[in-house]
């Protein structure tokens, strides 16, 4: 191989014309080995296979953190805002118009779009539309016309007048020349310095119309004698009549109505209603439960020493209880309460008391409380007493009063 290329550096050295040949013969087709997988140098990649696809090769794609090849986007692609992989050429921009349904480039409305109301396609700004609409500090100076604007409200030229033109309420008539009011209004009678009190009644009765049954107008309040009557059509009756307005066996008027624990009492004067009526016509149930015999001191126990089974069907709600002891205790507050086994609750919220030396509940210091969530009984119940505190004291007894709902 070494003397081959010793050979041809010879030969091209002593023969020029044989090293063009060399150079531009068909030898130099052949320099690259006669493969036809390698370029030319000279000829810049135009023959390659496919440019196209070389490119796809080569090319990178441009990012927010390198240059490269981009590709120009479609109108559609500039409207929906979404590619990161394509760009826009101007054309695109002018495509991405402002719509209702989407965001866009829009062009700003001049000063006499805004006013025209017209144009769908262009943009308000605050100065494009400072004279186009009233600013709300201005209270309508900024109108253009005042006149007209005042026109347009019906305003006609009442508006422009001063305020002692016209008679004000809180005057009271003095705005008027009296004289000259009254003689208007055709009550020249009337004209004079002062009036009498007839005068003035007659003036009244001429100028206001009296309340009807048929036709709004004044009227007089009643006096407390004239609401009792009950027969008077030309007065109105007060708040503070209907309270003088007592019924009695001889007067109309109005009562309390009375409750069914007092349904009962014959010297009660209040209202009956069926609900008391109902209760005092059934009357009140007692119960008497012995809690301890007369002749045992008193102790404390629980539900099961003695008991009592409601007879009554309905429901019956506790309206009275008290408690007594036969020897007054000279230690200890007797305190007792009511348990219905039935339903697992005492009747009472405040347990009835006897206090020393005392020998009945009713004149106990702190009265006791009807549990008015758990005060009723049904047929079946079971009632005990349950004595807390018992006392010195002998025997306890319990009175307890039922009224049927």
């Amino acid at each position: 191989m070494k003397r081959f290329l010793i050979v041809l550096a010879i030969l091209l050295t002593a023969s020029p014309a044989m090293a063009g040949e060399w150079a531009s013969g068909p030898w130099a087709t052949n320099w690259n080995g006669g493969d036809a997988r390698y370029l030319n140098e000279s000829d810049n990649l135009s023959d390659v296979d496919s440019a196209a696809t070389a490119f796809d090769f080569i090319k990178q794609a441009a990012t927010t953190s390198y240059t490269g090849v981009v590709e120009l986007a479609t109108d559609a692609e500039a409207q929906a805002l979404v590619s990161t992989s394509v760009v826009l050429a101007p054309s695109n921009l002018a495509a991405v118009t402002s719509t209702e349904a989407r965001p866009g480039i829009i062009e700003l409305a001049t000063a006499a779009e805004v006013v025209t109301g017209t144009d769908a396609v262009r943009a308000v700004t605050p100065a494009g539309g400072s004279g186009a609409y009233l600013d709300e500090a201005s209270n309508l100076s900024d109108v253009d016309s005042a006149a007209t604007a005042r026109t347009n409200l019906g305003l006609g030229t009442a508006a422009v007048e001063d305020a002692t033109t016209f008679a004000q309420v809180a005057n009271n008539g003095t705005d008027y020349t009296a004289g000259t009011f009254l003689t208007n209004m055709g009550f020249s009678a009337f004209v004079k310095t002062t009036i009498s009190a007839a005068d003035a009644a007659a003036f009244y009765t001429l100028v206001v119309q009296g309340a009807s049954t048929t036709d709004a107008g004044a009227v007089r309040l009643s006096t407390d004698p004239e609401a009792l009557g009950l027969t008077r059509t030309n007065t109105a009756v007060t708040p503070s009549n209907l309270g003088a307005m007592t019924s009695t066996t001889t007067q109309k008027g109005i009562n309390t109505n009375t409750t069914t624990s007092d349904a009962g009492d014959a010297t009660n004067t209040e209202n009956l209603t069926p609900a008391a009526a109902y209760a005092a016509a059934l009357g009140t149930k007692w119960v008497i439960l012995d809690a301890v015999p007369a002749e045992t001191v008193n102790s404390t126990h629980e539900k099961d020493e003695c008991y009592v089974v409601w007879p009554e069907s309905g429901t019956w709600n506790l309206v009275a209880i008290e408690a007594h002891s036969l020897t007054a205790a000279t230690a200890g507050t007797l305190t007792v309460n009511l348990y219905n086994a039935t339903d697992s609750q005492n009747l009472l919220s405040t347990a009835i008391t006897i206090d020393v030396n005392e020998t009945d509940s009713a004149t106990a210091a702190a009265p006791r409380v009807i549990d008015t969530a758990h005060d009723d009984v049904t047929a079946g119940d079971v009632l005990f007493p349950v004595i807390s505190v018992a006392g010195d004291g002998y025997g306890c007894q319990i009175r307890a009063g039922f009224q049927k709902q």
